[in-house]
């Protein structure tokens, strides 16, 4: 399986482990009624860092170039381990 290299999804784990070194506070226990809320006390922080990120960048396509004319990429393992699951997937067609 390609396993994902985003961290993204792990720091809203509640039983996520920060990387070593690094102190995290404790989750915060939340009741119903704070779950509701919505706060966009960083909204405008993300918007500037937004406008700020180049649209195109030259260090990503020159990435993605790279990896497009190695012969060796995707690995040949991740090549065959998509290849079993393909096979052996079930045909959503006949299961109805």
């Amino acid at each position: 399986m390609i396993q994902s290299t985003s961290q993204s999804h792990s720091s809203y784990r509640a039983d996520a482990i920060p990387p070593a070194g690094s102190q995290s506070p404790a989750p915060k226990k939340l009741d119903a009624a704070s779950t509701d809320s919505l706060s966009t006390d960083n909204a405008e922080s993300l918007h500037r860092a937004l406008a700020s990120t180049p649209e195109i960048r030259p260090e990503v396509v020159e990435m993605g170039h790279n990896l497009a004319v190695d012969p060796n990429y995707p690995p040949r393992q991740i090549i065959e381990q998509l290849a079993k699951m393909f096979t052996e997937s079930v045909d959503p067609a006949e299961l109805g």
